[in-house]
């Protein structure tokens, strides 16, 4: 059903209308439970229906807090994407790579875990075409706390990520719980710690990613070689700059979550009883009231706000670097591409040079070798006679008024062409001459 790991020491009974895997003191569990047994789990730590909608619609964020004669409960969610580098020997010659998850593949997940014949579908035989540096699997966690007037407290965490469940595992390795009991909210700020050294791991692998992929269009500029620039670059850079996306608004849903967090420990504060005092976990010996214990928390929160907003702003440096990347590559191919437009342009000038050089040429056996001359031979002195023919005087009625007739409609269609893409002129706004009238109404408005 779940995971259980009990953080207190002593034997407590179990408590009253519970189960009897629940037990009165501080607990963490990473629940896996399926079925019955998670209706059941639900039903026991109250857990309320906003809960379950929100993981059913996989929400990037969310925050809640209730508190009634049962004690108070507070859940949050967190989504951020995945971002893994494959380590395939094959490729270890090669830049790095995403590593590809087909089971999220949402292509994958269409066409169902079972075949036709109702048999199971294994992944491999699924023949996707996969994309470069693209990957759909996320990170999607729930956390709940109950507290309970009794004492009991009780930290669900569903889905929880491996840097949170190593926290949590070395919190209670540490035997560090005591000043739990008096703010059971040091328990999220725990998670808080492992989410994000989740994000920040993933912005540094989408950082060792995108660097290859710089390196290698810098190369293709800095080339004094024509290369051409594959249009699977085009593809990596944008999907790396959607996980990007994707990892920023991870970031900004965890500082949001910092924000509500410490709102509810703010609204608790001023809701509080007696500021009691006790030993510290955290000091030697040391003895730290209730408010000691919460000004601690918000120093903590505030500190944990601060590494979100450094992550942020390296993810806002890569998103900046790849934009670049995007332009620069962008360049590249423009530049490429009016290489081949003066390479065409320098062809067509060879024909035309060509065709000029032969034009005259053309034109006279064109008339010479037509009807409009006749020739003949004379044998007794061996000598040819050219006579012309009176289509010779036709073609020369005919050929100009054509010829002045082309010329004038081409004339008139170019001017005609662009009158239409003439921007219009700013016509100059008539200057008003004041009149007795007006004068009179601005006198009376400043009066």
């Amino acid at each position: 059903m779940a995971d259980e790991v009990r953080t207190s020491e002593r034997t407590l009974a179990p408590a009253d209308n519970e189960p009897e895997w629940v037990e009165k003191g501080l607990r963490a569990a990473h629940c896996r439970a399926t079925g019955d047994a998670f209706i059941e789990l639900f039903k026991v730590l109250g857990i309320p229906e906003s809960f379950t909608l929100e993981r059913v619609h996989s929400v990037s964020h969310s925050f809640g807090a209730t508190t009634d004669s049962e004690g108070s409960r507070a859940w949050f969610h967190f989504l951020c994407k995945l971002v893994q580098i494959s380590h395939d020997a094959k490729d270890a010659d090669k830049a790095p790579k995403i590593f590809y998850h087909p089971e999220a593949n949402p292509a994958v997940r269409a066409l169902g875990d079972r075949t036709n014949e109702g048999q199971p579908r294994p992944t491999s035989s699924i023949e996707l075409k996969i994309l470069p540096q693209a990957d759909y699997s996320y990170l999607r966690s729930g956390f709940f706390l109950r507290t309970t007037p009794a004492g009991n407290i009780t930290l669900a965490c569903f889905g929880p990520t491996e840097q949170v469940r190593l926290r949590i595992q070395h919190f209670i390795d540490s035997k560090a719980w005591i000043d739990v009991e008096r703010e059971p909210y040091i328990l999220f700020d725990l998670v808080l710690e492992g989410l994000f050294l989740e994000i920040d791991r993933n912005v540094w692998n989408m950082n060792t990613l995108f660097g290859a992929l710089e390196h290698r269009t810098l190369e293709n500029a800095n080339s004094k070689t024509r290369t051409t620039i594959p249009k699977t670059v085009f593809v990596e850079l944008h999907n790396l700059a959607k996980h990007m996306t994707h990892l920023s608004e991870a970031i900004q849903s965890g500082l949001l979550l910092i924000d509500s967090v410490l709102m509810r420990v703010k609204t608790l504060e001023s809701n509080s009883g007696p500021n009691l005092a006790r030993t510290s976990s955290y000091g030697s010996g040391s003895t730290l009231t209730t408010n000691d214990v919460r000004q601690q928390l918000r120093d903590s929160f505030e500190y944990r706000r601060s590494l979100y907003q450094s992550t942020r702003l390296r993810l806002e440096s890569l998103q900046k670097r790849i934009e670049n990347c995007i332009m620069l590559s962008f360049n590249l191919v423009t530049q490429q591409d009016s290489l081949v437009m003066i390479q065409d342009s320098s062809s067509m000038k060879i024909i035309a040079a060509i065709t000029m050089l032969f034009l005259p040429t053309t034109a006279v056996a064109g008339v010479v070798g037509s009807q409009l001359f006749q020739t003949s031979f004379a044998d007794t002195d061996g000598t040819w006679t050219v006579l012309t023919t009176p289509l010779f005087k036709w073609l020369w009625w005919l050929n100009v008024p054509l010829t002045v007739v082309v010329v004038i409609l081409a004339w008139a269609w170019r001017k005609h062409s662009h009158s239409e893409h003439q921007e219009p002129r700013l016509q100059p706004k008539p200057i008003r001459r004041p009149t007795f009238l007006s004068i009179a109404r601005s006198m009376s408005s400043k009066v």
